[in-house]
């Protein structure tokens, strides 16, 4: 998962869950180095999912596709663009 804050921050979510992909790795080079976007590593609350501008999801294919809602067992947040992509995805 990828994240865009109020900022234009690129967050991602830092856990030892998640496994470190090559993709992963890649997407934050170019951000950081190419782009010139400020990268955020780090863990990501639930309760901040709806303050993001922009969600994406990135996989081996090398396509990031735009998030419109997460569902949990107890609550729905919508994406502040809802699954359209924007100035960063």
């Amino acid at each position: 998962m990828l994240f865009v804050d109020g900022q234009d921050r690129l967050v991602v979510p830092k856990s030892d869950s998640i496994l470190p992909s090559i993709t992963r790795k890649s997407l934050i080079y170019v951000a950081e180095h190419i782009l010139h976007i400020p990268v955020e590593e780090r863990a990501v609350r639930l309760e901040e999912l709806k303050d993001f501008k922009e969600c994406g999801l990135c996989g081996t294919a090398a396509v990031i596709s735009p998030v419109g809602r997460f569902k949990t067992m107890r609550k729905r947040f919508a994406s502040q663009r809802y699954g359209k992509t924007g100035k960063r995805s």
